[in-house]
């Protein structure tokens, strides 16, 4: 259920591109990226769903959005999503399933599930429902997890021991501001800044959702905007990473076409597409798909390669000589109607 999974995320995403304000003036950034206020003084639940974004989230459910009616409905047929604490945990908040955080709870108290991320949210959005006992009990996996935990090597690592630390900041002050100095003033510094200084990719896009939560966990709980900390990459980032999901149009002399990113040369500022592969199977028809109006395409036999996947068959369009007795009932007797064969 991967794309259930994804699609659960996305509600996630919809609320952080909508809730993000503009860069604005930092109260505790340095150049360095340094974070230098580490108490946690905000109410439960801190971690994402501040009063602002959850209003905006009950009233998905209380118009009955798409979303919220998708994600009802995987939540009603019990699907196997890949973060069902998340899920069960999100379900509960947004719409106030009790039975739903209850079951938020019982994964999270269970010892075989060890994910930092689902435990510092059930902990942090199912303080209503936790008994005392279940919040002592959960809190002291939290500390442990956090106390002494090493310097994150990336934006994942680093989003679980920060929301973790924060989500404990009121029963273990200690070692939860331990841990959001050792994200937020040695790695942030190190491996985002630094990088970003040198002009290099500091982290993958595969981590996007990673980065989103920290930065808003960050200016939520500690009034804090990190995108200060190089602002001329922070920036433009949500429009450059925006348009980089469809291709803008090459001018060329007879026509604009839309090219897909390659490892095709450059040749004079121009995506060099002399020698660029396509694939008989599909590409090229989706390259005459992006032709604007009318337009040529050159194209000669390179190699063959093996072909993945189930191989490819299509109906005939016309009378199958190979089926004799089909063949026959149709020119000579006008028979139509009949099963079409198919071809490889």
């Amino acid at each position: 259920m991967r794309d259930s999974g994804k699609f659960v995320k996305q509600i996630f995403l919809c609320l952080f591109t909508a809730t993000l304000p503009a860069l604005s003036a930092p109260q505790d950034t340095g150049d360095a990226g340094k974070v230098t206020e580490l108490a946690v003084y905000t109410e439960h639940p801190r971690l994402f769903l501040r009063p602002q974004r959850l209003k905006l989230l009950k009233r998905e459910t209380q118009r009955q959005s798409l979303r919220w009616e998708q994600f009802q409905a995987l939540m009603g047929a019990k699907a196997a999503l890949p973060e069902p604490a998340f899920a069960a945990a999100l379900y509960f908040e947004s719409g106030g399933d009790k039975e739903a955080g209850k079951q938020a709870i019982a994964w999270a108290l269970d010892p075989k599930n060890s994910d930092l991320r689902q435990l510092a949210l059930v902990f942090d959005w199912c303080q209503d429902l936790l008994s005392e006992s279940e919040n002592k009990a959960l809190a002291a996996r939290l500390q442990k997890a956090i106390a002494g935990a090493p310097v994150p090597k990336n934006l994942g690592q680093a989003r679980d021991l920060l929301l973790a630390a924060m989500a404990i900041a009121d029963q273990s002050p200690a070692e939860s501001k331990a841990a959001i100095a050792s994200v937020l003033q040695k790695y942030w510094p190190a491996s985002v800044v630094t990088p970003l200084s040198q002009g290099k990719m500091p982290f993958p896009r595969s981590e996007t959702l990673a980065l989103l939560e920290i930065l808003h966990a960050t200016r939520d709980n500690l009034n804090v905007d990190l995108r200060q900390t190089f602002p001329a990459w922070f920036k433009p980032m949500a429009l450059e990473w925006l348009l980089t999901y469809y291709p803008t149009p090459w001018p060329a002399a007879e026509n604009e076409f839309h090219i897909p990113a390659s490892t095709d040369p450059v040749r004079d500022g121009t995506p060099d597409t002399r020698h660029t592969p396509i694939t008989a199977r599909g590409m090229a028809h989706g390259y005459i798909m992006r032709l604007r109006g009318e337009g040529v395409l050159d194209s000669s036999f390179d190699r063959y390669e093996p072909m993945l996947g189930a191989f490819p068959v299509r109906a005939r369009s016309d009378n199958n000589p190979l089926d004799r007795k089909e063949y026959l009932l149709r020119v000579q007797r006008g028979v139509s109607g009949l099963p079409t064969a198919t071809i490889s």
